[in-house]
Parts: structure tokens; sequence; C-alpha cells
């Protein structure tokens, strides 16, 4: 039997030195203990969070979004819910 690990989605922040205009946002996932070991997360510099001050950037960060940073770097986010609305195409 597989084991079950809890994933969440927690919105997206603005990325302020971002130099990819059309994504200029981090989008930003939480993951419990579980799925941390089980999701296939490489860890190529650094370690695994191990406090709620902590996070893990994708390879993505810096070549997609051009940015310089590196483990010990410490920066501020604020982040929101993306929403999604649907027009209707039923006519009034």
């Amino acid at each position: 039997m597989g084991s079950i690990f809890k994933t969440k989605d927690l919105g997206y922040s603005k990325l302020e030195n971002s130099k990819n205009e059309a994504k200029p946002y981090l989008n930003i996932l939480a993951y419990d203990n579980i799925a941390l070991e089980k999701l296939p997360i490489n860890i190529r510099d650094g370690r695994l969070p191990q406090n709620s001050h902590e996070i893990v950037l994708s390879r993505t960060m810096q070549t997609n979004g051009q940015m310089d940073i590196k483990v010990g770097d410490k920066f501020t986010f604020r982040y929101r819910k993306k929403i999604f609305r649907r027009r209707s195409t039923k006519p009034k």
C-alpha cells in the first residue's frame, strides 16, 4: 500500500527581481514531511527546510527567472491566492 501525503498550494508572490516579464511570480507550495520524502525533490545545493522560515527554490528560479539566488540568501515576499474568474457564456 502506498503512502499518503499532503501538499497545499498557498498562492503566488510577485518576484521583484525576476527578469522574466511573462512570468514574474513564484508559485508557493507547502509539503508535509512524508511528501518531502516521497516526491522527486532533488536538492542540488543546501538541504531541505528545517523550519517555517526556510524554503526550497526550484532551479527554474535561476534559469527562467534569471535571478541570482544563493543558499542562505534572505528575502521577503507576500503571497496571495490566485483567483480565476470565469465569464458566463450564457446570453443575458
